[in-house]
């Protein structure tokens, strides 16, 4: 992920900071939208619900930092949400496009940073690497003795 500076702005539509939430960097198209389970009705009413769409599906907080996330896409988000609640199961429907063009491959992976930046932005760090190896941390170099009798076959 890039750390050039950027700004974000962060819209809510009803005023009410634990409401739906519309997150963007203001440069870029791509935004984030967060819906509390209770507001889905109140965001399948909006225009941004029938947009095409990558969606994030996070589940409960049991406290155990053991959350389930499903990621999909859709041509028409309100139908979609209204599918996975109407079934209240997740149904995986990988699309993998193998061979696909660079300047294709670079605007995806464009859309996956600024969306990553604003997942974490409204407290889900959901693609922020789980952890980076320190200088300390490295193993140091290894040295191998290799004569008989040292317990190393060689």
């Amino acid at each position: 992920m890039s750390s050039t500076p950027k700004t974000i702005q962060i819209f809510l539509p009803s005023g009410e900071p634990h409401g739906i939430r519309i997150a963007e960097i203001t440069t870029r198209i791509v935004q984030v939208i967060e819906v509390p389970r209770s507001l889905l009705a109140d965001f399948l009413a909006m225009e941004q619900s029938s947009q095409v769409s990558v969606y994030v599906l996070v589940g409960e907080d049991t406290g155990d930092d053991d959350r389930r996330v499903y990621v999909g896409q859709s041509g028409d988000l309100r139908a979609r949400l209204a599918q996975h609640f109407r079934h209240q199961q997740v149904h995986p429907d990988p699309c993998p496009v193998p061979g696909m063009a660079r300047p294709a491959a670079a605007d995806c992976m464009e859309i996956f940073e600024t969306g990553s930046t604003l997942f974490s932005t409204l407290g889900f760090p959901l693609f922020d690497p789980l952890a980076a190896a320190t200088e300390a941390e490295k193993p140091a170099e290894l040295c191998f003795c290799r004569s008989p009798g040292a317990g190393v076959d060689g």
